[in-house]
């Protein structure tokens, strides 16, 4: 929707008030794109799936992210190293985002997976969409190096997929 004001007018009403039967409808229509593994093996197409709940895949995401924006995007991975190596890699999570202006997303979850997937944008200044509480907060320093984001019940940043 901040890269594509036709898609955000299909999912809006009233200016910038949120459908929320439209905006539902497109959360399930994207899980389904982003969570369809496909191998070719012998130049046949087999849609393998990705469990849902195991979240949304990393490739998926990465291709809808790529797709929806027109943008290359990388990883970050966040999950191992002390404080000061999250703070770093928080800071390129944040630059990548507010520079490009276009959407990175943030992987948490507990000590062992990865298991919930937020949404950070940049506008007037970095929002963080929490899918599980549809809210929007702003994301913490402070909660994502000591490991207590608290989003959707996970708290471990493990990577974030951001623009290149």
């Amino acid at each position: 929707m901040s890269v594509d004001p036709d898609y955000a007018a299909h999912l809006t009403s009233d200016g910038d008030v949120v459908d929320p039967a439209a905006f539902a409808a497109q959360e399930r229509a994207i899980l389904a794109r982003t969570n369809a593994f496909r191998v070719r093996s012998r130049g046949v197409l087999h849609d393998l799936g990705w469990p849902s709940f195991f979240g949304t895949s990393p490739w998926g995401a990465l291709e809808e992210l790529e797709w929806g924006t027109g943008r290359r995007y990388g990883v970050v991975p966040l999950r191992f190293g002390d404080d000061r190596v999250r703070a770093r890699a928080y800071d390129e999570v944040l630059l990548s985002t507010v520079r490009s202006r276009a959407p990175a997303l943030l992987y948490v979850g507990d000590r062992v997976l990865p298991r919930h997937v937020t949404l950070l944008s940049a506008g007037e200044q970095i929002v963080l969409y929490e899918p599980a509480a549809g809210v929007v907060v702003e994301p913490r320093r402070e909660r994502f190096t000591s490991r207590s984001l608290a989003l959707g019940g996970w708290d471990v940043p493990w990577f974030a997929l951001v623009p290149r």
